[in-house]
């Protein structure tokens, strides 16, 4: 919680917020408002079927959303620090280890500590919060299930399905907890251990769902499926590159350990399902893919911490562990704030020189000041976006040579 709350603390007094209210915030703030009026909500889908969190704001903000969203979402931020501590218990056994997780966390220039300050209206944070109690309540049901916790978990999904349509994706991936998936796979087996009673919280949320399409006025001119439809051509690179931004050269601790990586999955075959589910959501779901992709944060980190643990002792070589950090220090942007989106650099004269002109390039990499849209894998100059993804593959891949080396130099003493 220190950690995160440094971390905030820093984005508050360095990151400007956004020039002007932008994307996802306009429809969000506008539901906000007509709550608060007493009107009926009528904004564009989806953002107007996810009332939970603009009604709260209503209640206690109502001359002034933007205030309600960005307290309600700081507040969260901080509480998912705490409970991603609480999580990564449950697999990780060195405190040190949890502490610099739950810093890769507060770290990231996209998730909810840092990003809330540059625009704080969007709805994830409540939406992380709610998923990480829902992974504490089903690791509380991996071995049996009282009646009273599968209705704690219902109740819990049907209130997330007020904040987003995606909270049914935990539900769905808990439908595994048995690990019903065991080889040879047999189709009758699998089908036995399901945990079935999981349709419950599923069908919860699906009235939620289907109430709050019931009583609000939604313009459908772009629907999910129209974005899903449009974003279906999203480039494999951009994809890729979207993994990259959302967790930096970290990864490459999960590519080399990546046959343990796959054995924990197949023992929690419900934190397998749950990251599948975000995966496929953060291609088809649309343009902000490394926000969909951080959805799946409690399982990478934990993934990442358990692995760690394992190879620990290959970061006794100072080179290899201060490389780890400073990239990962880089693709946390630890050294810049967001730019406004706003902003463009200036094209270079004729006369500038060579220094100029290697600092602009940098910008366009790096987004140091300018070039707001390189930062995501959806938007930006092509070319550059494709520099950045050579740039993380070419630094992963130097690390897992790196952690091979380690590897086979401690066995041969």
């Amino acid at each position: 919680m220190a950690v995160a709350a440094v971390f905030a603390l820093w984005a508050g007094l360095a990151q400007a917020p956004t020039s002007s209210v932008t994307w996802d915030a306009v429809q969000y703030y506008l539901v906000a408002s007509q709550l608060a009026a007493g009107q009926v909500p009528a904004a564009e889908a989806p953002y107007v079927y996810r009332l939970g969190l603009p009604w709260l704001v209503a209640q206690f903000w109502p001359a002034d959303p933007a205030r309600g969203f960005f307290l309600i979402n700081l507040g969260c931020g901080l509480a998912i620090a705490a409970l991603l501590s609480l999580w990564l218990r449950h697999g990780v056994e060195r405190w040190p280890v949890r502490l610099a997780l739950v810093g890769l966390f507060a770290a990231a220039w996209h998730g909810p500590i840092r990003y809330v300050h540059f625009n704080g209206g969007y709805v994830d944070p409540p939406f992380l919060v709610l998923v990480l109690v829902g992974l504490l309540m089903l690791q509380a049901m991996r071995h049996a299930a009282r009646p009273s916790q599968v209705a704690a978990f219902t109740a819990l999904v049907a209130v997330g399905a007020l904040i987003r349509e995606t909270m049914l994706m935990l539900p769905a991936a808990a439908m595994l907890l048995g690990n019903p998936l065991q080889a040879p796979l047999a189709v009758g087996d699998a089908l036995r251990r399901m945990r079935w009673f999981f349709l419950v919280p599923i069908a919860a949320g699906v009235v939620v769902i289907a109430i709050t399409h019931a009583v609000v006025v939604a313009d459908t001119t772009r629907s999910f499926f129209a974005a899903a439809l449009q974003w279906i051509r999203k480039p494999p690179t951009s994809y890729l590159l979207a993994w990259f931004t959302a967790y930096g050269p970290m990864l490459a601790l999960l590519a080399f350990d990546w046959r343990q990586v796959v054995a924990d999955l197949r023992e929690r075959q419900h934190l397998a399902g749950f990251l599948l589910l975000c995966a496929v959501l953060a291609y088809f779901g649309g343009s902000d893919t490394e926000r969909f992709v951080f959805w799946a944060m409690p399982v990478v980190y934990l993934l990442l911490g358990r692995s760690f643990e394992r190879h620990r002792h290959l970061f006794r070589s100072v080179m290899l562990g201060a490389g780890l950090v400073v990239a990962q220090a880089i693709s946390a942007r630890i050294f810049w704030t967001i730019p406004d989106p706003r902003l463009d650099a200036v094209p270079l004269g004729a006369n500038a020189g060579l220094g100029e002109r290697l600092y602009s390039i940098a910008d366009r990499v790096l987004v140091i000041d300018n070039f707001h849209w390189n930062l995501w894998s959806s938007f930006g100059s092509q070319p550059f976006k494709l520099v950045r993804l050579s740039l993380y593959v070419a630094v992963t891949a130097v690390l897992v040579w790196g952690l091979h080396w380690q590897s086979r130099r401690g066995a041969a003493r």
